[in-house]
Formats: structure tokens, C-alpha cells, sequence
């Protein structure tokens, strides 16, 4: 006879079928103002204390709230909905009344979020502290690895690599 699969993983296996009927069409990229906006330096100045983490939050190409600008050490980026502060951005307090059903399924995935923090050797690490893999986009690291600078790299769990 036809075996049945529990309920719960033909919910996953939707899910799942969700995510690569989003991702079926192509790749995305920001809009072409967004590139020109994130892509601005603008050197602090020297009576300023200096913003050495910008961080972007997009769902497809449409970039979602404010850039969040951490100044200190360590830098906490997760999924919950506490109010952000200057060492941590809450991804669940930003809103989006078009969001997509793929988006809010991901975002679920986002928990603990990742952990980005400079040492005293000068170099910037980016730390997955999510039970799911996270994916980031770091023009300086892509530089450094000779990658196209709009790559996007994906980060297991406990992986400080970029």
C-alpha cells in the first residue's frame, strides 16, 4: 500500500518547496540605488566615535528598516524582538506588512542570529551562534578571497570564517 507521511514533514517538505520555488527564478540583487546608498564611505570624523559595523537587512531586494550602526566590539544580530541597542540588532522588531510567507519561514530559522566582532589583530569576524546556517554578504572579505564583491556566503553553526 501508499505509505503516509506524518503531517509535520510534508509541512517541512512544503516548506522546503517553498524556499526553492523562491529562489527558482534567479538570483537577487539590491536595487541599483540601494548599491550606490550601502556602497557610500564616508570616513568618520576624528571627534566622532566611529561606526566600524553597518548592517543591512533585506528580504529579496527590497532593503527593510534602517541600517543598524554598532560601535562597539561585538556586534549581536538575531531574529528576536527585543529592542535594538548599540551592541545588538533585533531582526524580529523590524516590520514589513507586504512580507512574503518564504521570508517568515526564514526568519524563523534566524534564532540566536550570528555574533560579528573585531579583535586586536585587526580583523573582523563574523560567528554563526544559529542552529541554521546564515548567509552574508561582506565586500571586504570577498575583496580579500578574490570573490566577486556581491557574493554571498553561507555560515554553519559555530563557523567564524568571514
Amino acid at each position: 500500500g501508499v505509505q503516509q507521511q506524518p503531517q509535520q514533514q510534508m509541512q517541512h517538505d512544503s516548506i522546503f518547496d517553498r524556499f526553492k520555488q523562491a529562489f527558482i527564478h534567479g538570483q537577487i540583487f539590491p536595487k541599483k540605488e540601494d548599491i550606490r546608498v550601502n556602497s557610500q564611505v564616508n570616513l568618520p570624523d576624528p571627534g566622532q566615535p566611529a561606526f566600524w559595523c553597518h548592517v543591512f537587512y533585506y528580504e529579496f531586494n527590497e532593503r527593510i528598516g534602517e541600517p543598524f550602526k554598532g560601535d562597539r566590539n561585538e556586534v549581536i544580530v538575531d531574529g528576536f524582538c527585543a529592542p535594538s541597542e548599540s551592541s545588538r540588532f533585533c531582526l524580529g522588531a523590524l516590520g514589513n506588512v507586504n512580507r512574503n510567507p518564504v521570508v517568515v519561514n526564514a526568519r524563523r530559522q534566524i534564532g540566536r542570529g550570528c555574533r560579528i566582532y573585531s579583535q586586536n589583530d585587526g580583523n573582523i569576524y563574523v560567528d554563526c551562534v544559529s542552529d541554521s546556517p546564515i548567509f552574508v554578504q561582506s565586500p571586504i572579505y570577498a575583496a580579500s578571497a578574490r570573490d566577486h564583491l556581491a557574493t554571498v556566503y553561507r555560515l554553519p553553526h559555530g563557523n567564524p570564517e568571514i
